[in-house]
């Protein structure tokens, strides 16, 4: 076994730990990252049911969409729409906020959708998908 030793001046070796530092810091920071981005990934593919909170998820986003189609319809009956046209107009916001943040959160996760492909052309594919393409319609009009 070999052994190195360097001698170098107090500030040089402050420099020295701060970068070391900074890069395990950026290493682990990168490593969480991925470990996180590979949570929301599973959390918004639909039929991925290994942990409760993928399950609540699905489950939450059918129900945000079959909701938002409901109020959409009952709308255009000008009774229902004079009694709770204020309801159907929260319902509406509330759903299309959160098929903004479904979005969002896929625009995030594309890398993993398609990991043989860098970062901002998986976006680009995914963006151009018909899955993509629905998501975007979903929120977008409304805005």
């Amino acid at each position: 076994m070999y052994q190195c030793v360097v001698q170098i001046g107090k500030q040089s070796a402050q420099q020295l730990y701060l970068q070391l530092k900074g890069v395990i810091t950026v290493t682990w920071k990168l490593r969480n990252w991925t470990k996180i981005r590979q949570k929301i990934f599973s959390m918004v593919s639909v039929g991925v049911v290994d942990e409760p909170i993928n399950q609540a998820y699905d489950v939450v986003s059918t129900g945000a969409l079959i909701i938002n189609l409901a109020a959409a319809i009952l709308n255009t009956y000008d009774n229902l729409n004079a009694q709770y046209g204020g309801l159907f107009s929260t319902i509406e916001k509330i759903t299309v906020a959160f098929f903004a943040v479904d979005f969002i959160l896929r625009l995030i996760t594309a890398s993993e959708l398609y990991p043989n492909v860098g970062k901002l052309t998986a976006v680009r594919k995914y963006v151009l998908s018909f899955a993509g393409i629905v998501d975007i319609l979903s929120f977008l009009p409304y805005y």
